[in-house]
């Protein structure tokens, strides 16, 4: 057996000590998380407040987001026929071996580019082989919808606008959040209209969702406010009809004017545009192919209306209600934030 080293020990004994004594100073979380707890405890002290834990569904991992496409070679007939009107170099870049591994926003700009060609193409063919190309045509328009849903959804960067940071959150403040919003609908336009997709303008969008955490903060944010809000509305309902009014007026104006209202302020702004374009942008696309994509769908609908948001909101107006009630009784009138 080995000997034991009680003056080893000791600081470790010391530290846990300090540790299990040290209150706020020890208080690990973020610090906007932790002045929202600070905002609840101040309205009742002798009531303990629990702990957030988080519910949210993280984004599923690349296979759970992406179709499989069956991986062909374009093989008509008349092949070289097909070269006076472009379409020929076309079937021959995707026949290349770079164009076997193209990425999938590059699938969907070559999948345009090859309807286009196509369209001008066929009235000049002879019949045969304008039935043999018509069918290949029908087969990639069926599928156009599969591959713009990949190249929007089984990216990098989506699952990087969606990542649930450790970050002390405010989504509102994140001045990236208005060129992500911009980015999401130039998608959402170009999804909408398939075929006009350039190459510029996709990747340059695809990669503004790269530079910013601010969805998946705004899932983060809009959870805990809600929580916080609802365990607020609690402790204000119960107080309502016996307030406490000096103390409730002077939380109000340190915790909740200074501290709480800013912060919910920037959250809805950023957070209303933010979760309809995100919204929109998932009915306009994977939304179409929820068979497909099913735990893709089953993680969308923490975007929906009624989803984070939507909880959000019924916390947010109940909250605001119970302060009002108060302030009616204490003679204050608090507003919502706008």
């Amino acid at each position: 057996m080995r000997p034991s080293h009680p003056r080893l020990l000791t600081p470790v004994l010391v530290g846990c000590a300090a540790l299990a004594g040290c209150g706020d100073a020890c208080d690990i979380r973020p610090p906007r998380e932790r002045a929202l707890a600070a905002y609840v405890t101040a309205l009742d002290p002798s009531a303990p407040h629990t702990g957030h834990t988080s519910t949210l569904r993280r984004l599923p991992a690349h296979p759970q987001r992406s179709i499989t496409l069956p991986r062909r070679t374009t093989d008509i007939s008349g092949f070289l026929a097909l070269q006076g009107c472009a379409l020929g170099e076309r079937i021959g870049e995707r026949n290349s071996v770079l164009g076997r591994v193209m990425m999938d926003s590059q699938r969907w700009v070559y999948e345009a580019a090859f309807l286009g060609d196509a369209a001008r193409c066929l009235t000049g063919l002879a019949p045969s082989l304008r039935t043999e190309l018509q069918a290949v045509v029908d087969e990639k328009r069926d599928e156009l919808p599969k591959v713009v849903a990949n190249a929007i959804w089984a990216g990098p960067e989506i699952q990087h606008l969606l990542a649930l940071s450790g970050r002390d959150l405010d989504p509102g403040a994140d001045p990236a959040a208005s060129s992500a919003v911009v980015a999401l609908d130039t998608l959402r336009t170009l999804a909408a209209a398939p075929l006009a997709v350039t190459s510029a303008e996709l990747e340059q969008a695809l990669q503004t969702l790269r530079r910013s955490t601010v969805g998946g903060d705004l899932l983060r944010t809009l959870e805990l406010l809600q929580h916080d809000l609802d365990a607020a509305a609690d402790r204000l309902e119960a107080a309502a009809d016996d307030p406490d009014c000096d103390r409730l007026r002077d939380v109000f104006e340190r915790h909740y004017s200074a501290v709480v209202q800013p912060h919910l302020a920037r959250t809805h702004r950023a957070g209303a545009a933010l979760q309809a374009v995100l919204w929109d942008l998932y009915q306009e696309t994977a939304g179409r192919l929820t068979a497909e994509l099913p735990e893709l769908a089953a993680y969308a609908a923490q975007l929906a209306p009624d989803g984070v948001w939507g909880r959000y909101t019924a916390a947010l107006a109940r909250h605001t209600a119970a302060w009002q009630r108060v302030g009616d009784r204490c003679h204050f009138l608090p507003v919502a934030p706008t």
